[in-house]
């Protein structure tokens, strides 16, 4: 049995998250299973969503812009979610975002977005239990050694 997990926006502006589960082998998968993720800082309506799975298979994180399009999150596991936490700092309405989990023995976990009043490319991290504050990315170069 293997999963696909996504998360979305509804019509209403909530954050969902769901599950199509498939039989390993088999072209055909199991009824969408949804769920609504409440959250204390209401998702703006053109947010950028990004999603990732931390530490286990039912462990995740998801990102998206409030209505004043500061950085948040929404921490949660198959038995339930948080209410949402910013973590970051203003967003440019309407872009995307990134998150990657780079250690996953560790859930360091970096988020990429574009700051509103640049315009540019950043970056926070998730290391040793807090978030950094917010930096431009590595250049393109360091990256591919």
């Amino acid at each position: 049995m293997w999963q696909l997990n996504f998360s979305s926006l509804s019509d209403e502006y909530n954050v969902s998250m769901s599950a199509i589960p498939c039989p390993a082998n088999s072209a055909s998968c199991n009824t969408i299973n949804n769920c609504y993720l409440p959250t204390t800082n209401a998702p703006n309506e053109y947010t950028g969503l990004a999603t990732v799975n931390v530490s286990g298979s039912q462990d995740w994180r998801v990102y998206y812009y409030d209505e004043a399009d500061l950085l948040s999150e929404i921490v949660g596991n198959s038995s339930s979610f948080d209410m949402g936490n910013l973590i970051g700092g203003s967003a440019l309405n309407s872009s995307d975002i990134a998150a990657v989990n780079v250690n996953s023995t560790a859930n360091n976990v970096n988020v990429f977005y574009v700051d509103q009043l640049t315009k540019a490319l950043f970056t926070l991290e998730f290391s040793d239990g807090a978030w950094t504050d917010r930096m431009p990315p590595p250049p393109l170069f360091a990256l591919i050694r």
